[in-house]
């Protein structure tokens, strides 16, 4: 069968019209925000310590929809590595903490001694309730009862994309 052209002129301008929005899959919206500042994150304690990188108050089109949440951050030497401690990256949604895995670099002394590697997180979620929510990006340092560790988060982002259902 051969391929046919249209000309400019052949079809009316009212019987075009842009393809609706909201098919699953469609991308409805994207947010982004990144900062470059470091910050420091010091543990001579037990647990974790989370500071705050990055927040995104996100309005969902519709609360049926779903979330793509993907953060990213560099690092800078520590100035502090603990034996028994680790460091990495969460998502903080209406203060419910969405982790990338249990302690992940754990020794973080023997794993990366000056320049730890940048760290990538994804989460697909529901959207929470309520019209608007805040979406933060949190840095951490673990430790156990012995030891101090220091984490030096950099050149951090954090993007929200909905999606359709």
């Amino acid at each position: 069968m051969p391929i046919s052209t249209l000309g400019p002129n052949a079809l009316a301008s009212s019987s075009v019209t842009r393809p609706k929005i909201g098919y699953a899959g469609a991308v409805l919206q994207v947010q982004n925000t990144y900062g470059s500042s470091t910050v420091s994150i010091s543990n001579s304690g037990s647990g974790r310590v989370y500071s705050d990188l990055l927040t995104i108050a996100f309005t969902p089109v519709s609360a049926s929809n779903k979330i793509v949440v993907i953060g990213t951050s560099g690092q800078t030497s520590f100035t502090n590595r603990s034996s028994a401690g680790a460091f990495g990256i969460v998502f903080n949604i209406n203060n419910t903490v969405y982790d990338f895995g249990n302690y992940p670099w754990y020794n973080a002394s023997i794993m990366y001694p000056i320049y730890p590697p940048d760290i990538t997180i994804t989460r697909s979620l529901n959207v929470p309730t309520g019209s608007t929510f805040n979406i933060k990006l949190q840095g951490y340092s673990y430790n156990e009862s012995s030891g101090n560790i220091t984490s030096n988060f950099i050149s951090y982002q954090l993007t929200v994309l909905e999606v359709a259902v």
